[in-house]
């Protein structure tokens, strides 16, 4: 079954620490200075953050969204979405414990909270979150290496 891809967006840069794996030498015995995290730079999609995840832009909307730059992470986070895309369809808005709220059925349960449903504004799109999640395994493990490579090298 063909899927639809839409269109990438343009990726902006986001920094984030990591800390590599400790140096060979230092796994046998030797004794090194290794450096404890470095930065990694990380692609991610655009929008209103660094990241394309936000929460519903309410004042009460979960303010965790937007540090959000795994796409899956993002839509498979109640309250959050990635550029209108979520896993459950839409998000709960409305008083700031309704944003945790999971799918329409329990939000509108607790109508009488103040919450409310906002259906998601574009259809999910797998083949991106897909394609998103194994750029982002890459990179990770790239800068995880190439982090190890140094601090070998700096151990030598």
């Amino acid at each position: 079954v063909p899927r639809t891809v839409a269109p990438a967006a343009p990726a902006s840069t986001l920094l984030a620490a990591a800390t590599p794996p400790p140096p060979a030498a230092a796994a046998q015995g030797a004794t090194t200075t290794a450096p404890t995290a470095n930065l990694v730079v990380l692609q991610v999609g655009t929008g209103s953050s660094p990241c394309a995840c936000t929460g519903d832009g309410t004042p009460t909307e979960d303010p965790n969204c937007k540090y959000n730059p795994s796409r899956s992470g993002c839509t498979w986070s109640p309250g959050c979405n990635w550029d209108g895309e979520s896993h459950f369809g839409g998000w709960c808005s409305g008083a700031s414990s309704c944003v945790y709220t999971r799918g329409e059925t329990a939000c509108l349960g607790a109508a009488g909270s103040g919450c409310h449903w906002v259906p998601a504004t574009r259809p999910l799109n797998m083949t991106a979150e897909e394609e998103a999640d194994a750029s982002g395994a890459a990179q990770s493990l790239t800068a995880a290496n190439d982090a190890n490579a140094r601090a070998l090298a700096e151990a030598t």
